[in-house]
C-alpha cells in the first residue's frame, strides 16, 4: 500500500512486485498508477511540463543494485552511504518514489537540480495537495539517515501527507507517531468535506482480521514493519 515504510531498517522483500503501474507520457519512466496520476495532475496545475522532468521513478533490484555500483565507482562510499539505497532499501522499488529536475541540457541522476527555479518551489508548495512529501529533508536526517534530497518525492496520500505537512514530520517519525491511534483513539481530521480516521493495527500471526462498519470507504496499507494503517472516509452527517 501507499504507507509502506523502506529504509535501511526495513527492507521489501525480495520477491516484492509492483504490477499496477502507469508510465509517463513521451518517457519510459514508471510508478503506481495512482501516483503517476496525482503526479501528472500537480505539474498540470502549475504548467511545468515543459519544465520539470521525471528522473527516476520505478526501479527493479537489479537496477538498484547497478544505480548503487556505478555511485560507488563514480562518487565513493561517503557518497553513497549519503544519497544512494542498497538494495532493497530503496523506495523507488515500490514504485511510489519520484525523482524530479528542472529541465536542462544535462542532468545528474544522483543529485538532480530541483532547487534552482521558482518552479520547484511552486511544486513543493502543491506537493501534498496531490499526496507527495519531500522524502528527505537535511532536519530530518537523524530519522532518515539519508542526506537532504530536494529531488526526491513520495507518494503518501493526500490525508497522509496533509498530517506530515501540518505537523513537520518526516515519513518515519508519522509510523511512529501512528501507532498511539487504535481502532478506538483514531486520528481525525476534516480533509477535502469529509470526515477522516486514520489508525494502526499490530499484525497477528500470518492473519490478522478486523471488524469495520459498513459507513464509510477503507484504504488499508501495511507498513512493512509489524502491521497495517487504515484509512476510513465518512461523510458528515
Amino acid at each position: 500500500g501507499p504507507l509502506v515504510l523502506v529504509n535501511h531498517n526495513y527492507p521489501i522483500a525480495n520477491n516484492y512486485q509492483i504490477t499496477n503501474c502507469s508510465t509517463a507520457k513521451d518517457s519510459t519512466i514508471s510508478l503506481e498508477k495512482t501516483a503517476m496520476e496525482m503526479l501528472t495532475k500537480a505539474l498540470q496545475e502549475i504548467k511545468a511540463e515543459d519544465k520539470i522532468v521525471l528522473v527516476s521513478g520505478l526501479r527493479s533490484g537489479q537496477e538498484q543494485a547497478m544505480i548503487y555500483n556505478q555511485a560507488i565507482q563514480n562518487h565513493g562510499k561517503e557518497f553513497v552511504d549519503k544519497f544512494v539505497a542498497r538494495v532493497n532499501c530503496s523506495e523507488h522499488q515500490t514504485g511510489l518514489a519520484i525523482d524530479l529536475a528542472v529541465k536542462n541540457e544535462t542532468i545528474d541522476i544522483f543529485c538532480p537540480d530541483f532547487t534552482s527555479q521558482e518552479i520547484c518551489q511552486q511544486f513543493r508548495d502543491i506537493a501534498s495537495d496531490y499526496g507527495f512529501i519531500q522524502r528527505y529533508s537535511k532536519n530530518k536526517i537523524d530519522f532518515t539517515k539519508i542526506s537532504e534530497e530536494p529531488w526526491h518525492f513520495r507518494y503518501v496520500g493526500i490525508v497522509h501527507a496533509k498530517i506530515m505537512e501540518e505537523n513537520q514530520w518526516c515519513f518515519e517519525e508519522y509510523h511512529l507517531y501512528i501507532k498511539n491511534h487504535s481502532i478506538f483513539n483514531p486520528y481525525v481530521l476534516d480533509c477535502q468535506g469529509k470526515l477522516v480516521e486514520v489508525f494502526y493495527v499490530q499484525a497477528v500471526n500470518e492473519q490478522t482480521k478486523l471488524n469495520l462498519s459498513d459507513h464509510g470507504s477503507y484504504q488499508i496499507s501495511g507498513n512493512n514493519c509489524d502491521g497495517f494503517i487504515i484509512t476510513s472516509w465518512r461523510p458528515y452527517v
